[in-house]
C-alpha cells in the first residue's frame, strides 16, 4: 500500500471511468483524462484491462449515448496506448488476499480481483466509481480513489 506516496502516481483505471469521460466531458473523470494526457499521472494498462476498455468503447450502446463512431474509439484507444505504462507481467494472486480483513470481500469479488491485482503489481492507485470497490480501498494491499478526487490526492502528495 502506499501508493499516494510515489513520484509519479501510476493509476489503473475501471474502464467505467474512462467511459464517463467520454460521456461527460466537465465531470470528474474527465479530470482524470486530462491528467493522463499530461502525463502528471501514469496510466497502466494490460491486456485484459485494454480490452475490456476495447470492449466498452466499441459497445453500440456506449457509442449511441455518447456519440462517437467506432473510428473514434479506435482512436481514444490508441491514443491511450501511446500514453499508457503496459505492464503485461503475469497476474497472480493478490499477495493481501488472505487477510482476514480481506477475505469476506475477496470472495465476493470477480470482475474487480484484476484490476486489484494489476494495480498491486504495478504499485498503482486503483481508480474506480463503485462504492462497493471503494469501501475496501487499503483492505487488499491497494489504494481506492474516486476519480472526482484525483486532484486532492495530486496535491497531497509530497513532491
Amino acid at each position: 500500500m502506499n501508493n499516494l506516496s510515489s513520484k509519479t502516481l501510476k493509476i489503473v483505471v475501471d474502464p467505467t471511468v474512462l467511459i464517463g469521460a467520454l460521456l461527460d466531458p466537465r465531470g470528474g473523470c474527465a479530470t482524470l483524462l486530462d491528467h493522463i494526457s499530461k502525463r502528471s499521472v501514469e496510466l497502466v494498462l494490460d491486456e485484459p484491462v485494454r480490452a475490456s476498455l476495447a470492449a466498452s468503447l466499441e459497445d453500440p450502446d456506449a457509442q449511441d449515448q455518447g456519440r462517437w463512431s467506432g473510428a473514434d474509439a479506435l482512436r481514444w484507444m490508441n491514443a491511450l496506448e501511446i500514453l499508457a505504462t503496459v505492464d503485461d507481467s503475469p497476474v497472480g494472486a493478490l499477495t493481501q488476499e488472505s487477510s482476514s480483513a480481506s477475505k469476506d470481500f475477496a470472495a465476493t469479488m470477480t470482475a474487480d480481483r484484476h484490476f486489484f491485482a494489476l494495480a498491486e503489481r504495478s504499485g498503482a492507485v486503483l481508480v474506480t466509481s463503485d462504492s462497493e470497490t471503494l469501501a475496501h480501498s487499503g483492505t487488499l494491499g491497494v489504494d481506492v480513489v474516486r476519480p472526482e478526487t484525483i486532484n486532492e490526492v495530486l496535491s497531497a502528495r509530497a513532491w
